[in-house]
């Protein structure tokens, strides 16, 4: 008996302002004519260094710190190929976290062919302490592993933690969450399989999926 194929996703691109649907080529959504460029036109800032932990307002505690780095560090342990970046921010009234984690994958541009690479296989977390939201943006690479509906879940899991402002322990639950769902996704796959999408969930009562266009070249 030949072993069943492993599965395939058929990689989709979906404009982050609009949840539209894109072609893969597609530069620009038809629909909202968001593109890489406007998104770095709403952003005019200096981009941070993408670094595992994004903290410029010190919302977490030194000790918070320490716990959130030990967490992502045995997360990419597990799994090499992964790199899992926390930014907690302050955004203007209004501003969209999805578009805002789009900006820094963009305008934190990698320093080296393998950074490049990692690139491909990272996850964005981004909170909103400003408007209350919390995103995620994911690499060209990792959705097979994480499909809307669980990464949403894990996003909702963790939700009442940031409300609460617990935010070491909201990004921990996310981490642990996270783990879970990657390592049933690797006994399904066994292996990585390229695909790019991510949805954002509101801390709000009424939350909202979304995904993101593909990286910028």
């Amino acid at each position: 008996m030949k072993p069943a194929p492993t599965p395939q996703a058929r990689r989709k691109y979906f404009c982050p302002c609009c949840g539209r649907e894109l072609e893969p080529a597609a530069e620009e959504c038809p629909r909202c004519r968001f593109s890489a460029l406007v998104c770095l036109q709403k952003f005019p800032l200096q981009a941070p260094h993408l670094t595992r932990l994004i903290d410029p307002e010190e919302a977490l505690t030194s000790r918070e710190g320490r716990t959130v780095e030990r967490a992502i560090e045995s997360l990419e342990k597990t799994f090499p190929q992964i790199r899992l970046h926390v930014c907690l921010t302050r955004l203007p009234e209004g501003a969209d976290s999805q578009e805002f984690g789009y900006w820094i994958f963009n305008a934190c541009r990698p320093v080296s062919d393998e950074e490049e690479q990692r690139r491909y296989f990272s996850l964005l977390l981004v909170i909103d302490r400003g408007n209350s939201s919390i995103s995620v943006t994911l690499g060209y690479r990792l959705e097979v592993f994480l499909e809307d509906h669980a990464l949403k879940k894990i996003l909702s899991s963790s939700r009442k933690h940031f409300l609460a402002e617990r935010y070491g322990r909201g990004v921990v639950n996310f981490v642990d969450q996270l783990s879970m769902v990657m390592r049933a996704a690797q006994r399904r796959f066994g292996h990585l399989v390229e695909s790019p999408n991510a949805p954002a969930v509101s801390l709000e009562e009424k939350s909202t999926g979304r995904r993101s266009l593909a990286p910028a070249r």
